[in-house]
Parts: structure tokens; C-alpha cells; sequence
């Protein structure tokens, strides 16, 4: 797959799950008022996660530069934490 194509895949991915979510489970759970934000800030969450997943599965450079400081944060703390609890 080339380099180009990769990004909209992932965004047809982390949409599909969104809008799927969205359709066939949070209209059972919320109603409402309530209902169209609360489709909003879980479908968003879902897109980008799945979206931020499939890029990296992917091979997407600029996710591996954006989220790479973010696990290694969450590495050295995470170490630090066990080594204070044991």
C-alpha cells in the first residue's frame, strides 16, 4: 500500500467504527436532550482511537512521531511507579 492511501484508510476505519457505534448502541442508552452530544464526544473518541490504531498498524510516520513521546512518557512512569511499590 503506498504511503498516500494509508491515511484515508484509516479514516474510513475509525469512521466506520464510530458511526456503527453510534447507530447501534448509544441509541438504546441515551435519550434525549442528551442524545446527539453525547453521540458526538463518543464517536469522536472512538474515531480517533481507532484512527490512531489503524495508522500505526499501518506504519503511519507522523502517528509514530506524535504518539511516540507519548508511550515513552507513560513507559518511564509506569516503571517508576513499580519500582516505588516494590
Amino acid at each position: 500500500m503506498t504511503r498516500n492511501v494509508r491515511p484515508p484508510h484509516c479514516g474510513l476505519g475509525g469512521g466506520g467504527a464510530a458511526a456503527l457505534l453510534v447507530q447501534l448502541g448509544l441509541g438504546q442508552v441515551v435519550e434525549g436532550r442528551l442524545h446527539n452530544p453525547v453521540d458526538l464526544m463518543v464517536g469522536g473518541v472512538v474515531f480517533a482511537g481507532t484512527y490512531v490504531v489503524l495508522a500505526r498498524r499501518l506504519h503511519v510516520r507522523e502517528i509514530d512521531d506524535l504518539v511516540g513521546p507519548v508511550l515513552e512518557r507513560v513507559r518511564k512512569s509506569a516503571t517508576r511507579a513499580l519500582s516505588a511499590l516494590g
